[in-house]
């Protein structure tokens, strides 16, 4: 795996940051009464969690690393996006609260949904296209659809629930706190439903 260090501590301040040069992880859900929780996987080592909650005026979704708040993902609240999922706005501030980038969910598309991702300097630096199975998410260059930046790819669980894998192609181009923020929200939003069980009948008639 080209990743050395996920989280680093800085032996002065005790801030976690996040490294680039990931090449994979993966999502997986927990769904509770009043919230859910979306494990973040590199290999089989769990490193962070997203928490998002169902009674909160605003949708919000927290990276948790050992208990703390590495960063989140607040969606606008006065915006269309505040009724459709597939035209959300959201907002991702790191630990201190500074800006690192947005979202912004777009109209004109024929596929599940379209988003443009920004950096902290409001520079479009990626375009996310979700297809009409819900199961594929591809992050190109906004510039160049062709160039992937990263995929996103449902696969199910046997309980059931759809298991988000995530291959980083370009590294360093989207923040990684981004990409696990905002691959929970698409977990979230738009996993499709389980296929339901095939039932062969045996017998003539």
């Amino acid at each position: 795996m080209r990743y050395l260090l996920l989280f680093a501590v800085s032996a002065f301040t005790g801030a976690f940051t996040l490294a680039f040069g990931l090449d994979s992880f993966r999502v997986e859900p927990r769904v509770y009464t009043f919230s859910t929780e979306f494990d973040i996987f590199v290999g089989e080592e769990a490193v962070a969690t997203v928490n998002t909650e169902f009674f909160r005026f605003r949708r919000e979704f927290d990276l948790m690393q050992n208990g703390q708040k590495v960063a989140t993902g607040v969606s606008r609240v006065f915006a269309f996006g505040a009724l459709f999922d597939s035209l959300k706005k959201i907002d991702f501030y790191d630990r201190d609260e500074q800006k690192i980038g947005e979202v912004d969910g777009l109209w004109m598309t024929t596929t599940s949904g379209k988003f443009a991702f920004y950096d902290a300097e409001g520079q479009n630096v990626g375009v996310a296209y979700i297809d009409n199975s819900k199961m594929n998410v591809h992050l190109c260059d906004p510039i160049d659809p062709s160039r992937v930046i990263a995929t996103f790819r449902c696969k199910y669980n046997p309980s059931g629930t759809c298991a988000w894998k995530i291959k980083v192609k370009e590294d360093g181009v989207i923040d990684e706190r981004i990409l696990f923020l905002f691959s929970s929200f698409i977990s979230f939003a738009f996993s499709p439903e389980a296929p339901s069980p095939i039932v062969i009948r045996q017998g003539g008639g």
